[in-house]
């Protein structure tokens, strides 16, 4: 019986070769861009899978509430507090604390800039982190050891066994032979902690002083408690924050910080979390990209539907010649079904296919490493896939054209109405999937365009960036030769350094002032050639001079947000209203620039000289460097780039030889800010385009269907004198109606899904009515192409011809 069904399902797909070109084809490309996406969304969802006790690992967070001040929510916490947590909770049962760096190492003369973490030896208990030789137990528990991940081992000893070779780190302000005790498996990239480098936390010391290892108002480690099996984590957290505010109220504001224990499977989502190892992403991209695979499989499935659905009346009399020669209603039930299930398993092994071809250039493209695994899960994907477009697809032909009554269908007197409502229905939820996917894109490109276009307050163009490796003596003098050396290039235009990059996380610093009132700022020190290098606008009052050298001790320029939040009238010659701060004193606004990406607005800003002025009177600082040489930035001349660039590298090498030359440009590195919108609004205009194709290669054979339907009618007409441009409009226009009904359900919805999206910028487009209608127009020109093909054939042929069939 079995081979009976698949014998019938396989002629009338080789019958029927237009229909199954259509229905496979569009089924296979639905599948494997559902497959692609599922792989994307799978590794964002699996984050931290890997760690056998993941569900016990938390990371504390301290969340400052807001009272004086606006809250906020931090992934690092103070050095002590762990040790702290765990020698008073019995309810823990491991702790490690991760500091994570780029430091210079070396394995011969050249030295490389590398990740490097400095953890407690617990980590390699609590995390699952495979090694490849050395014992996890004893791998860390001497200060003087290192473990190096594979990739770091071939790039430093190639073949050799890294067992026992030494490896020298620059901490502080000199280098520390390390004795490599293990080498671990590359970490995956959906771990909340990945390491090449891993250091014992002792070595803390050579970064910090004494006074830091002890600071509470210091916030740079993130701490990872592993808690006892069953542990109530709300009335521990509550307990936790108890013991920690006796430490924390002697810096903050009492009563100011709350602890939060964070499950390490939600770090990767944890957006609203400020600083931390790794990046986070956005779960609203993962939910939209699983919505789109889904969106885009269900067109598939709607056009196997709507096919079925215009080829009823043909199967019709199949239906009931079969129901005279005997055959029940589940017998063509399972031969609609097996057809259906013979359709989606060719197109899900051609969709497989695909979607492997086309997996490198989606990896690309979503800017991480993918890998088709055949495992259980995938395998039940698969499976679970191939059954729900099977009965999705293959329910109405199996569950509506078995119940035909055979005396009507042979007597040609079967009535199909509520088949042309159901047809023209799924016919509009098609295309108005397809136009709403097309809308969106068209906001996103515009929203991306917009933040590429928008003035940021400086000159970003022809700045390159320059990131001074070693300690800060080291990068210290590295500034000074290379500017009095650059000066003088007829390429370069100027030279500045400062601590934090424009674009990057800047530090930021908060302190009780006079009335009591808790203020935050933003700030950096710089040199003198900073507001001139970077193009700033000086509002009001000078710049940083030379010649004034009492700016280097006591002179401050702030941005117009700070000094409109402050409520200043005549900013020159001001002070930050903080009781603990040294003389200083104002002496310019900056007109305001994004330091920041465009998702956040323009905060207050002080520029200083000297760390004096910056921190001399906080009491608390987050994020990025607020003093030092960190960034090297050299604006060069209009001309041949790649020319400038080695000659600034030669220039490097010569006068630091032996560290290594790391360079971007600025424009570069700020659209990286925007670059996971860039790739989710890459996915999604890819997805567009796949969504309306499917959709009009459905219209395109329900057209033909049509067009084959009415054969005799054209005939007549074009008998009795209709134009070709007459039949064409009239059969055109019936469908024309439902891309016209598809643009009214599908653009309200895609104004809300578009608005929702934008609300993550503080610098936004506004959606206009040419957005929307754009995306209206290119849907009906599309569709009024694949109808009008079918339209102009069936009118050109032969009338002749078309009689015949009466």
């Amino acid at each position: 019986m079995f081979s009976n069904y698949l014998k019938i399902a396989v002629r009338n797909l080789v019958r029927n070769r237009g229909y199954s070109f259509i229905n496979i084809f569009g089924l296979s490309v639905g599948i494997a861009c559902c497959l692609l996406i599922y792989l994307f969304v799978r590794h964002e969802w699996t984050y931290d899978s890997m760690h056998g006790n993941r569900d016990n690992i938390v990371r504390v967070l301290q969340h400052e509430k807001e009272m004086t001040r606006s809250a906020h929510t931090f992934g690092d916490t103070p050095i002590p507090l762990g040790p702290l947590l765990a020698g008073t909770h019995p309810e823990v049962e491991r702790m490690a604390r991760v500091i994570p760096r780029r430091l210079l190492v070396r394995s011969g003369a050249e030295a490389f800039t590398e990740r490097v973490h400095l953890a407690d030896p617990s980590l390699l208990s609590m995390f699952t982190f495979p090694l490849k030789a050395g014992d996890p137990r004893t791998a860390l528990q001497d200060p003087s050891s290192v473990i190096v991940s594979a990739s770091i081992a071939r790039k430093y000893f190639g073949v050799e066994d890294p067992i026992g070779k030494t490896l020298s780190i620059q901490l502080g302000p000199n280098y520390q032979d390390f004795i490599v005790s293990a080498v671990s498996e590359d970490v995956p990239l959906n771990s909340s902690v990945r390491f090449e480098i891993l250091l014992s936390a002792e070595k803390m010391k050579g970064f910090f002083s004494d006074r830091a290892l002890e600071a509470w108002g210091i916030i740079v480690v993130e701490t990872f408690l592993q808690m006892a099996p069953g542990a109530d984590r709300q009335e521990l957290v509550a307990a936790m924050t108890k013991t920690a505010l006796a430490r924390y109220d002697q810096v903050f504001e009492p009563g100011l910080v709350q602890l939060i224990l964070q499950p390490l499977g939600a770090i990767h989502f944890g957006i609203d979390v400020e600083g931390g190892g790794e990046p986070t992403s956005n779960p609203l991209y993962s939910y939209i990209l699983a919505s789109v695979a889904v969106l885009i499989l269900l067109i598939a499935c709607i056009n196997f539907v709507v096919l079925a659905v215009g080829r009823s009346t043909k199967r019709a009399k199949e239906v009931g010649m079969r129901k005279v020669l005997g055959a029940w209603q589940q017998q063509l039930r399972r031969q609609f079904l097996g057809e259906a299930f013979l359709l989606s398993t060719l197109a899900l092994i051609l969709g497989i296919v695909l979607a492997e071809l086309l997996l490198p250039t989606f990896a690309d493209l979503a800017g991480i490493d993918l890998t088709f695994s055949y495992d259980g899960i995938t395998i039940a994907f698969f499976a679970g896939l191939t059954i729900l477009i099977s009965l999705a697809a293959g329910g109405y032909p199996a569950f509506v054209l078995a119940r035909f009554m055979p005396a009507e269908t042979l007597k040609g007197q079967l009535r199909v109405g509520g088949n042309q409502v159901l047809r023209q229905g799924l016919v509009v939820l098609q295309f108005a999937i397809s136009i709403s996917l097309i809308a969106v894109t068209f906001t996103m490109l515009n929203q991306i365009r917009f933040m590429r276009e928008k003035s940021l307050g400086f000159d970003k163009e022809q700045v390159v960036v320059i990131t001074p490796p070693g300690n800060p003596e080291q990068r210290t003098r590295a500034y000074e030769l290379m500017r009095n050396r650059l000066l003088g290039s007829p390429e370069v235009v100027g030279v500045t350094s400062s601590a934090t990059q424009v674009g990057r996380q800047w530090a930021k610093a908060g302190y009780t002032a006079t009335d009591k009132v808790y203020r935050e700022f933003y700030g950096s020190t710089v040199d003198h050639d900073f507001i001139k290098t970077m193009a700033l606008h000086i509002a009001e009052g000078r710049d940083f001079s030379r010649e004034m050298t009492s700016d280097m001790k006591d002179a401050i320029i702030v941005n117009e947000a700070l000094v409109r939040q402050y409520g200043w009238t005549n900013p020159i010659g001001e002070r930050l209203p903080g009781p603990n701060f040294p003389p200083h004193r104002v002496i310019g606004v900056v007109k305001d620039f994004n330091f920041h990406s465009l998702h956040s607005p323009v905060e207050p800003l002080v520029l200083a000289l000297d760390r004096a002025p910056l921190a001399g009177g906080i009491e608390n600082i987050d994020g990025g460097a607020i003093a030092g040489i960190n960034v090297i930035s050299v604006r060069l001349r209009k001309g041949d780039l790649q020319s400038s660039i080695a000659s600034l590298e030669r220039i490097w090498k010569e006068l630091s030889p032996g560290l290594p030359f790391r360079y971007s440009f600025l424009d570069e590195d700020l659209y990286q800010q925007y670059r996971q919108e860039e790739r989710l609004t890459d996915i999604a205009g890819y997805s567009a385009g796949l969504a309306i194709v499917i959709a009009c290669m459905g219209l395109f054979g329900l057209a033909a269907f049509t067009a084959e339907q009415r054969t005799k009618e054209i005939g007549i007409r074009k008998v009795l004198g209709a134009s070709v441009s007459g039949i064409v409009t009239q059969l055109s226009k019936e469908f024309l109606k439902l891309v016209v009904l598809a643009n009214i359900i599908a653009l309200p919805a895609a104004y809300y899904c578009m608005d929702l999206w934008l609300q993550d910028f503080s610098y936004r487009i506004s959606i206009g009515a040419g957005t929307l209608l754009l995306s209206a127009s290119l849907a009906l020109i599309i569709a009024w192409a694949t109808v009008g093909y079918q339209a102009v054939k069936a009118s050109m042929a032969n009338p002749v011809e078309a009689l015949r069939y009466e």
